[in-house]
Formats: C-alpha cells, sequence, structure tokens
C-alpha cells in the first residue's frame, strides 16, 4: 500500500472585480476581491482539511493573494507568492472585455487539455508546455519544501484544468474537460510514493 508523503489543497481565489465585470485580464497584479470573493474565501476554511496547514502559496495575482490572505488569517500560516501559479496569459486580448476573447480562450485551453495540442497558444500568449512546465515545476517547489505537510495553493480556474491532469496519475481530460472550478472550491491532492494522486475533481458541467 502506498504511503501519502505530502498533501497540496488547490483552490481556485475568489471573484475578482474583473470576474465580475467580464473583463478577461490574467496578468498580475489585476482587481482584488469583490465582497461575493470574500465570503468564498473565509467559507473556503471551513472546507479545509482538519490538519494543521503549514504554508499558503499564492499566485501574484492579487485576487489569489487577497483569497491566501483570508486561509493565512485562519489557519496562522504565512502567504508565499509565486508568479509561477499564475492564470494562463492572454496575449494581446489581456483587459478585454469582448465576449468573443471568452470563446478564443476556452478554444486554446481545449487544445491543451483535450487535443494536447501544448504549441497552441493566444496571439503573444502562453504555450500550453509553458503552462504546464511552470506549474509542474511550481508544485515540485513546494512539495520539496514542506515533505509530508498539508500546503493550501490559491491560483486560477485555467491552469488548474490544464495542470492537474498532467500532474495526478489518475485525473483525465474527461475528468475536468466543461467541469470549471467554483471560486474557492478545494482540490486535494496526494503526494504517494508512487506519485500525486487527485481526490476527486470538483467541478461542475457547464462551460470553461
Amino acid at each position: 500500500m502506498q504511503s501519502t508523503t505530502g498533501r497540496l489543497v488547490f483552490m481556485r481565489h475568489g471573484q475578482s472585480a474583473d470576474n465580475a465585470a467580464g473583463v478577461f485580464a490574467n496578468r498580475p497584479p489585476g482587481t482584488g476581491l469583490t465582497d461575493a470573493g470574500r465570503r468564498q474565501a473565509a467559507a473556503a476554511v471551513d472546507r479545509l482539511p482538519d490538519e494543521p496547514v503549514a504554508a499558503v502559496y499564492a499566485s501574484t495575482a492579487l485576487r489569489a493573494i487577497e483569497t491566501a490572505t483570508v486561509v493565512a488569517n485562519a489557519t496562522g500560516a504565512a502567504v508565499t507568492t509565486s508568479a509561477a501559479l499564475l492564470e494562463y496569459d492572454f496575449g494581446i486580448f489581456d483587459g478585454s472585455s469582448d465576449p468573443a476573447v471568452g470563446v478564443i480562450a476556452r478554444d486554446v485551453l481545449e487544445r491543451w487539455v483535450v487535443k494536447n495540442d501544448l504549441s497552441a497558444h493566444l496571439p503573444d500568449g502562453e504555450t500550453g508546455a509553458d503552462v504546464i512546465g511552470r506549474f509542474l515545476r511550481a508544485v515540485g517547489e513546494i512539495s520539496y519544501r514542506h515533505p509530508g505537510r498539508t500546503i493550501v495553493v490559491v491560483c486560477h480556474g485555467g491552469l488548474l484544468t490544464v495542470g492537474l491532469p498532467n500532474l495526478c496519475d489518475n485525473l483525465t481530460a474527461d475528468d475536468v474537460w466543461d467541469k470549471p472550478l467554483g471560486h474557492c472550491v478545494p482540490v486535494t491532492v496526494e503526494q504517494t510514493d508512487g506519485g500525486w494522486w487527485c481526490a476527486g475533481w470538483p467541478g461542475r458541467p457547464g462551460s470553461v
């Protein structure tokens, strides 16, 4: 039987002002949380594992940092930021509120997740290989720093949709595609002596 050597609890940040306004903006710092986003972050604390949280990590986006700070204040852990945990780059479309951008961005994400076309990218944006590479490096560094501990990682829905199937042995594209994560919904991933294992993808059916 494989033994657990660590646990990462990933979550998407709470609702930001850009989210609420329909603005497609992923470059940091971006906007902070709305009142609804702060409530989502506070509610997430009650959904964390019972064991102590050793550290909280966040991307350098303001919405992730503010979410992580709520979790950290409740658990007594410190927040560490990492640009490697940022959402995938919208390139020339960053800051747009045109609904067509959402369709284009979703298409690129689908090509990464479903079609395994990791060379795809938005104009002036990252490739899927770029995004997955930095995500896996971040996870490796976090697990190396905190062996055997429970860590909360606050980042982004698109990043987790493409990153976790490439990390976890039991998670496939079918498990995650078209099942977007809600704000501040935890996704627990355990590191064992045989690799990484996802306890379950909690996304709901619908458009990513």
